[in-house]
C-alpha cells in the first residue's frame, strides 16, 4: 500500500485524511461574500429619488403652457368707491367747499324699504333714495361734516332733508368727523314722495362753508 492509499484513525475513531485533501463536501459550500454597507445603500435610493425629482421638474417645465391650469383671477374691484347692487354711478365733478372737496358717487331711488342689524324701516313719503358721497378734507385740521345739511333737489323744485330714521338704521351719524388729509365715503338717505325724482344734490363741507350743487342723473327707478 502506497503512502497516499495509507490513512490513519484519529483518537475518536474517525479516520483521518491525507494531508491536503478536503473533508467529504467540503467542495460545495462557498465562502461568505462581501456585505452591503447601509450608507451605500441609503445613496442609492437617495439618487433615484434625485432622479426622479429632476425628471419631474423637467417635465413640468416642458408641459405645453396652454394645457398648464391658470389660477383664477381676482375678483374685480368695484368701478365706484363704495358702489353696490343697484346703484348708478353719477360721474360728477369734484367740487369744494372751503378746503373739503366733496364728489357725488353713486344714486340710487325706488327702494320701499331698508334694513339694518337691528330693524327695518318703510318708506313714509313713497320711496327711499341713497347718494354716496366721498369727502376730502385737505386742511392740516379735522372738520366736522354736519350730514341734516346736506339737502336733496327734486323735480319739482322742492328739497328734502336726510330721513333721520334711515340715517340712524344705517349707522350714518349726523355729526360726522373727518381728520386732517383724510377721505370718508359717507351715505345719504332720504324719504321723498314716489311720483317725483331728485335732479341734484347741495352739499357743503360745514355749516361755516359755501353750498355747492351737483346734477343728478334721470334713472326709470324699478321698486
Amino acid at each position: 500500500m502506497s503512502d497516499e492509499q495509507r490513512t490513519t484513525e484519529t483518537p475518536g475513531g474517525e479516520p483521518e485524511r491525507p494531508h491536503g485533501r478536503p473533508a467529504p463536501g467540503a467542495e460545495d459550500q462557498e465562502a461568505p461574500g462581501p456585505r452591503a454597507r447601509p450608507g451605500v445603500v441609503l445613496a442609492a435610493v437617495f439618487g433615484l429619488l434625485l432622479g426622479g425629482g429632476a425628471a419631474a421638474g423637467v417635465a413640468a417645465a416642458r408641459w405645453p403652457e396652454h394645457e398648464k391650469p391658470k389660477p383664477p383671477p381676482p375678483p374685480a374691484a368695484p368701478a365706484v368707491p363704495g358702489m353696490v347692487e343697484g346703484d348708478i354711478a353719477v360721474g360728477a365733478a369734484p367740487q369744494r367747499s372751503g378746503n373739503v372737496e366733496l364728489t357725488v358717487l353713486t344714486l340710487r331711488c325706488g327702494m320701499s324699504f331698508i334694513t339694518g342689524t337691528h330693524a327695518e324701516h318703510f318708506a313714509e313719503q313713497g320711496q327711499i333714495c341713497r347718494v354716496g358721497v366721498q369727502i376730502r378734507n385737505d386742511q392740516t385740521t379735522s372738520v366736522n361734516v354736519d350730514s341734516t345739511t346736506q339737502q336733496l333737489v327734486l323735480a319739482n323744485g322742492a328739497t328734502a332733508a336726510p330721513d333721520n330714521q334711515s340715517m340712524l338704521i344705517r349707522r350714518q351719524i349726523g355729526l360726522q368727523p373727518v381728520g386732517a388729509h383724510n377721505i370718508v365715503v359717507l351715505e345719504y338717505w332720504y324719504d321723498i314722495a314716489a311720483d317725483t325724482q331728485p335732479t341734484a344734490i347741495r352739499l357743503k363741507g360745514t355749516a361755516d362753508l359755501p353750498t355747492v350743487e351737483v346734477p343728478l342723473p334721470a334713472h326709470q327707478w324699478k321698486p
